[in-house]
């Protein structure tokens, strides 16, 4: 059986009240989480461009469904679209590991589109969260890493068909026709990472492009338009065509092995920087070394040593990584990373305003900084790394980080995630609102309706079209 029929089996035959109290819990984070970052990011200029762009996409008609953090109406995909690629607009967003899928950004975007449009309750929504994401982290350990390897996102290779499957249940569509929009939808998966290299914005586009394709191939399936069952594992299918190689060994078993006693989703962590993940190790320890030394020796050398497949990515070019043109592409660069948390004690989001990557003294900081592959890499954890930090008075610090904070079943991981959202939405919302839309997120599953939810994320006076 193909692995589109049993993951459309599952999600079929999906009950909330079966799933582990602490799945459901983290659910509601994993929401929380996605509406705080696109009320941050609506502002921006990025925000405002790929709204007016979602705008332009539906042909200036106004639809059922609304931005998130601005207000403007819209047809679901649209909404979804431009809603999915705020939530990943600063790289701050859910990242499973080991595979760096972003899955809460699209599933989440999808499933309040929709439920927008179709009258669903906060139980459907939660619901196709859920499932979303735990098929979205389960597709990318068929060869966890591989996409990366090959200058693809997994996001937006896999995002389409897994959107398609909660879209077809969530608007009712029959098993066959939810099997076609997943086909279809399998044609849809595409994202490059060629944009680290310059700093351009595409890569955020990749959630929402994956939630407009995912709930356009659901509309095409319900009215009869036909995709291949086999789309994901088939000898054309989508993990053979982006995958295959040599090297490259493909374990689709790992996709449905203990389907809905195991839960995969839960190695996604929340991400506590807004940068990329592999660098988030890195963030810490210069943060306890400026700490430990009082942040005022003057500094003489900077060592940093990362799993070898992400030089490519974060420290290379060297010369645009250790001065990034662009807030997008300083997320992406090791040598910031490192040097704005020794510099200013802090890498947040205004850390990585425009303005703020121009500062001399971080890029000062920045040229100073090295890179070496970590040897040996501790088994299974691509995401370890060290720092070394010499001083000019001779004296140095070294420290190795192994493991990460953001598991979703750490104890501090539920506070940190509200102080997170507190600190995003509180950008745009007043506090009132902010402690508002909290307790709606935290109660999803107990609302019949989400529409007063989603007027929560709507400042006052924001336009709406």
């Amino acid at each position: 059986m193909h692995i589109s029929k049993i993951l459309r089996d599952w999600a079929y035959g999906f009950e909330l009240a079966a799933v582990p109290a602490p799945v459901v819990a983290d659910a509601r984070m994993r929401l929380l989480d996605i509406l705080g970052l696109c009320i941050a990011a609506a502002p921006t200029p990025l925000g405002r461009a790929v709204r007016d762009g979602g705008a332009a996409l539906a042909g200036g008609s106004a639809g059922p469904s609304s931005v998130i953090g601005d207000g403007s109406q819209m047809p679901p995909a649209c909404a979804a679209m431009v809603n999915a690629t705020l939530a990943h607009a600063m790289d701050f967003d859910d990242t499973h590991l080991p595979s760096l899928m972003h899955p809460s950004a699209p599933m989440a975007s999808t499933a309040l589109a929709l439920a927008q449009d179709l009258g669903s309750s906060g139980a459907d929504v939660l619901s196709a969260i859920i499932i979303g994401n735990e098929i979205a982290c389960r597709l990318c350990m068929v060869a966890p890493g591989a996409f990366h390897g090959k200058g693809l996102h997994p996001t937006g290779v896999l995002s389409p068909p897994v959107v398609a499957l909660i879209a077809a249940k969530m608007m009712g569509l029959d098993g066959d026709r939810a099997l076609n929009a997943m086909g279809i939808a399998c044609s849809q998966g595409s994202g490059l990472l060629e944009a680290y290299q310059d700093g351009s914005w595409v890569k955020t586009l990749h959630p929402g492009w994956g939630a407009h394709g995912g709930i356009a191939a659901a509309y095409l399936a319900r009215v009869g338009f036909t995709g291949p069952a086999s789309g994901l594992d088939g000898r054309f299918g989508l993990l053979r065509a982006m995958l295959d190689g040599p090297g490259t060994e493909l374990d689709t078993g790992s996709v449905t092995d203990r389907l809905g006693t195991h839960w995969e989703s839960q190695s996604s962590f929340y991400k506590l920087y807004p940068n990329a993940q592999v660098l988030l190790p890195f963030v810490d320890m210069a943060r306890e070394i400026r700490n430990a030394s009082g942040g005022s020796k003057a500094l003489a050398g900077i060592r940093v040593e990362i799993a070898p497949r992400y030089i490519p990515v974060v420290c290379e070019p060297r010369d645009a990584k250790i001065a990034p043109r662009t807030n997008t592409h300083a997320r992406a660069s090791l040598a910031y990373a490192v040097a704005v948390a020794l510099v200013r004690g802090s890498a947040g989001i205004d850390d990585y305003s425009d303005d703020a990557i121009g500062d001399p003294e971080v890029l000062r900081v920045a040229a100073l900084v090295e890179h070496a592959p970590l040897d040996p890499v501790p088994p299974g954890n691509g995401f370890a790394g060290a720092l070394t930090v010499a001083w000019a008075d001779g004296t140095s610090k070294r420290l190795v980080q192994v493991s990460r904070r953001g598991h979703p079943q750490e104890p501090d991981t539920p506070g940190s995630v509200a102080a997170k959202f507190r600190d995003n939405a509180g950008r745009v919302l007043p506090p009132q609102t902010v402690e508002k839309l909290y307790a709606a997120a935290m109660a999803v599953d107990t609302h019949s309706d989400i529409a007063p939810l989603m007027a929560l994320t709507v400042p006052t006076g924001a336009r709406r079209q």
